[in-house]
């Protein structure tokens, strides 16, 4: 029996996907632990970080290298967006074309969020419902147009906005993935920023090759991708090791479509 030792924070955050692969790996017969925090010795044949935080922590970062057997997304603890981005725009850049702002930090900071005093929390809130806190995810005709405030805090970044159109629809890619196996969606909207509100369709397709060697340059084994072609490449929008968890129908997908990704690993424990 295959042990698959998963690491979440010490500190709980919201569901993830991998609460729900975990249940399904014991159901396949394989012995699944979920260790909280870094406490107690993490043994298994498999390990996967689940630290929902943009840049892991560096004590976590310890335990996972001193982890005796197979790591996914090993040597991944930054997936900031300066250090994931390559359309990352600044005031020596050329590009005149539009751009968009986006926080540095994953899900808005949010699980970051977490992690502060209770004082802290509040006026961050409290800010957020007064709207002193402007929105990111907001595109502008070029970079001399975007205000100063995202230009000068190091929360922010600016990338070019380079979008996939069809008309008058912009066209976004998920993609879930664990070894080797994937699940895509293309989803559609009017709106330059697809949220929930503002999507138009949504269907299943195949997993396009750019996305597999997007995720060897990476290096990353689980996750989920977001992101567009323009001009025929594709342009990385948000890359996720730690994917929330959706509701229970797009989940009973993912289990269907990737949760057999994990015998590719069970194939390479000794």
């Amino acid at each position: 029996m295959t042990r698959i030792a998963i690491l979440l924070h010490h500190r709980k955050g919201n569901k993830l996907v991998i609460h729900h692969l975990g249940n399904h790996w014991r159901s396949m017969g394989h012995d699944v632990v979920f260790y909280e925090g870094i406490g107690k010795r993490i043994e298994g044949d498999i390990l996967i970080p689940q630290i929902d935080l943009t840049v892991t922590p560096k004590d976590y970062i310890e335990a996972i290298e001193a982890f005796d057997g197979i790591i996914l997304n090993r040597g991944i603890y930054d997936i900031s967006k300066k250090k994931i981005s390559t359309q990352l725009v600044d005031e020596s850049s050329e590009f005149e074309g539009e751009v968009i702002v986006k926080p540095n930090l994953n899900f808005n900071g949010y699980p970051e969020l977490r992690l502060k005093s209770k004082a802290s929390k509040g006026v961050f809130l409290v800010k957020k419902f007064f709207g002193l806190i402007p929105d990111a995810y907001k595109v502008y005709p070029n970079w001399s147009e975007v205000p100063n405030l995202f230009k000068n805090s190091g929360s922010y970044v600016i990338e070019k906005f380079l979008p996939q159109r069809d008309g008058v629809e912009f066209i976004t890619y998920l993609t879930s993935f664990l070894g080797d196996a994937h699940r895509t969606l293309e989803l559609r909207s009017r709106q330059p920023v697809i949220r929930g509100n503002s999507l138009a369709s949504r269907r299943e397709m195949d997993t396009p090759k750019e996305v597999i060697e997007e995720r060897k340059r990476l290096g990353f084994d689980y996750g989920k991708f977001d992101y567009s072609f323009y001009n025929g490449k594709l342009v990385l929008f948000d890359a996720n090791k730690t994917p929330g968890s959706p509701n229970m129908t797009m989940v009973s997908a993912i289990l269907r479509d990737i949760g057999h990704g994990i015998n590719y690993f069970v194939d390479q424990v000794k």
